[in-house]
């Protein structure tokens, strides 16, 4: 019963961004849509906007999490922008009237789990250990500027072939990716060093 009202909920969200902004969408009109009564929606969700985030956040990790190839980030970048695409109009709606701050801050919570993930990886891979605090420096440093990228696009109203965004994104940040985690892991590893030898 409770993943019925969630997924009604879902269906409901995207269903009326494909002709109102998510501005103008209210609590109480979704709840009469979905036929339940307001305390249920806010048993799930606090307000309309992170229903909406949990919506594409789900989306987004079931595309991306279907990826056979684990370390394949051009995929994974093909497979996000065809997305996108595809929902763009819902994504358009979703933006509109939202300051950029807010925009930031959920679109940047989705793409820091993508980068997080595959950081991670990246780091098992050239079998080397970031720092916390490293690790999070990079996360954030990528996933504002796909952000940025993203929301520009979005309001430009430009169209693309997403697997050609895609290798410019690509070409643009992992061209030094993997040398930006090692960099970073000698620092964590020189400094450990240092405070061996100092004690």
């Amino acid at each position: 019963m409770k993943e019925n009202i969630k997924e009604k909920l879902s269906i409901a969200i995207k269903s009326m961004l494909e002709t109102k902004p998510l501005s103008k969408i209210t609590v109480k009109e979704i709840s009469e849509v979905c036929n339940i009564n307001r305390q249920s929606f806010y048993y799930y969700f606090s307000d309309i906007y992170e229903l909406a985030f949990d919506v594409f956040s789900s989306e987004v990790n079931k595309i991306i999490f279907n990826i056979n190839s684990t370390n394949d980030m051009l995929l994974t970048y093909t497979s996000l922008f065809n997305y996108l695409m595809d929902n763009r109009k819902v994504f358009l709606n979703a933006i509109t009237n939202i300051s950029e701050e807010s925009i930031n801050f959920y679109l940047g919570k989705i793409l820091k789990e993508i980068f997080g993930e595959f950081i991670k990886k990246r780091e098992k891979f050239l079998n080397v250990c970031l720092k916390e605090d490293n690790r999070n420096e990079l996360i954030n440093f990528y996933s504002f500027y796909i952000s940025k990228e993203l929301i520009i696009w979005f309001r430009s109203g430009e169209n693309f072939i997403p697997l050609n965004k895609a290798k410019i994104i690509y070409s643009l940040i992992h061209s030094t990716f993997d040398e930006n985690i090692i960099m970073l892991s000698k620092i964590w590893t020189s400094y450990f060093i240092f405070i061996k030898i100092w004690l």
